[in-house]
């Protein structure tokens, strides 16, 4: 493991700098932008803001779940209606933002939406569009 060296105040302080495990490349769900993501072995990222995944289900799925009926809860001191069933998810999708876009940026006239797998990952870091 190499060290990073600095001096502060006359005394020496050695850094260690953490290792790169990957590097890999994701959209912005905004802009639509190639985000660069390095992640280290300590299971931390730079290069983009993750937030969670989005799940994807089929219209006969959300039917199945719409067909379940409805559930009275209290939400925050109000009483809303939650669905009984949740629809079963076939595939998750990943919600990254580029650092212009978290930092709420100017965006016009945003892409449309690609859903990014493995599948449509090339060598490189690029992505294939469809």
């Amino acid at each position: 493991m190499s060290e990073l060296s600095l001096k502060v105040k006359g005394q020496k302080l050695e850094v260690p700098r953490k290792e790169i495990k990957k590097l890999i490349a994701r959209m912005c769900s905004i802009c639509g932008k190639d985000i660069k993501v390095i992640v280290y072995k300590d299971k931390t990222y730079r290069g983009g803001y993750y937030f969670f995944n989005i799940p994807l289900s089929t219209k006969k799925e959300r039917e199945k779940a719409r067909r379940a009926g409805t559930r009275t809860e209290m939400m925050g001191g109000r009483e809303v209606q939650v669905m009984r069933q949740d629809p079963k998810p076939y595939a998750y999708v990943e919600y990254w933002e580029c650092s212009p876009c978290f930092r709420g940026g100017k965006v016009s006239d945003p892409p449309k939406p690609v859903l990014v797998d493995k599948k449509n990952m090339v060598k490189g870091g690029k992505i294939k569009r469809t």
